[in-house]
């Protein structure tokens, strides 16, 4: 479940410098008629993104897209650490544990069971 909604998402991505057009995918997930509708110059993949390049060009091929460039990025932008939503998230559940476990004060109360 995304921390940041598609919409925001959307928003950093368009006013990045070099990004002429963003636009959201279909609710229906067929990115390949999402393609067909812009028509674009070209459809850059992320590294973790599961697209085989050579089945996607025959599919392009296939709707009269052969001339639409597929590339894939090598990995992952890496300047600095925090670089997914998925390493924040990571980041905020560890520091939550190191913090709480340390501040945490356990209190044992008698009762007929033992102590809880």
């Amino acid at each position: 479940m995304p921390i940041i909604p598609e919409k925001q998402r959307l928003e950093v991505i368009k006013n990045l410098k070099n990004v002429k057009e963003a636009i959201l995918g279909r609710q229906d997930k067929n990115t390949l008629l999402k393609v067909l509708e812009i028509k674009p110059d070209i459809i850059l993949l992320g590294p973790n993104q599961n697209f085989n390049i050579n089945n996607l060009k025959k599919k392009l091929k296939d709707m009269n897209l052969e001339n639409v460039d597929v590339e894939r990025l090598n990995k992952f932008y890496d300047k600095f650490k925090l670089n997914s939503s998925s390493l924040i998230k990571k980041k905020i559940i560890e520091y939550n544990n190191r913090h709480y476990k340390k501040n945490r004060i356990e209190v044992n109360y008698p009762t007929s069971f033992g102590k809880i």
